[in-house]
């Protein structure tokens, strides 16, 4: 919205109307998200999903926000679609199914260990926000986590305490050294240690990242 404006976000059931729902017969729960903004040009709406797709200067976008929005929402076999007129603002609007509650989830454990010992995890993430929701959620799911905020750092704690570290997760996409640079330094001096790569990119263009890694 170019630094300023409003944005309002809504909640509704099916009946709402709007392509996404259109779309999604048996998807109820419909969310969108409105902007005031200056718009999306008509040759640049078809490309929002796009991963790497920006019109923001460089350093100043990734490209990557409605991809991964794009990806959530399809693995949950929900719609989404975007709504723009410059000069008056965007709406993106979600579709997503109902479920059922799942049953409750039992802690995780180390294979081979007591009842007592929870998988060790240490995330590599270098967005300090997403890093601590994604430990919260970790924990919540019974692992013990916790966080290094770039490559150097995650090194460093795997060299001074690797007997408290199970399994690393790294994001792809870092300042610095990558998530891919990461994993491949760990795999070469740690070979028993498992490394996870998380990213948010499409699975061709994942394919084309993943060098010594089995997808």
């Amino acid at each position: 919205m170019r630094g300023c404006g409003v944005i309002a976000i809504g909640t509704a059931t099916g009946s709402a109307t709007g392509k996404a729902t259109d779309e999604s017969a048996g998807c109820p729960v419909i969310i969108c998200v409105t902007d005031h903004g200056h718009g999306i040009e008509p040759a640049n709406l078809e490309r929002v999903f796009e991963p790497f797709f920006t019109t923001k200067e460089v350093g100043k976008g990734t490209g990557l926000g409605l991809s991964q929005v794009y990806g959530f929402v399809h693995q949950s076999d929900g719609k989404v679609d975007v709504e723009s007129e410059v000069g008056k603002g965007t709406t993106i609007r979600i579709a997503l199914p109902t479920v059922t509650a799942p049953e409750p989830l039992t802690a995780p454990r180390q294979a081979g260990g007591t009842a007592e010992s929870a998988t060790r995890v240490l995330l590599v993430e270098d967005n300090l926000q997403v890093g601590e929701i994604t430990v919260k959620l970790l924990h919540e799911l019974g692992y013990e986590a916790q966080l290094a905020g770039n490559a150097a750092s995650a090194i460093e704690l795997l060299e001074h305490h690797l007997d408290k570290i199970d399994v690393v997760v790294t994001d792809v996409v870092m300042l610095g050294m990558s998530g891919l640079e990461l994993g491949n330094f760990i795999t070469e001096k740690w070979p028993a240690l498992p490394v996870v790569l998380a990213c948010g990119h499409s699975h061709a263009l994942a394919k084309t990242l993943v060098i010594n890694f089995d997808c």
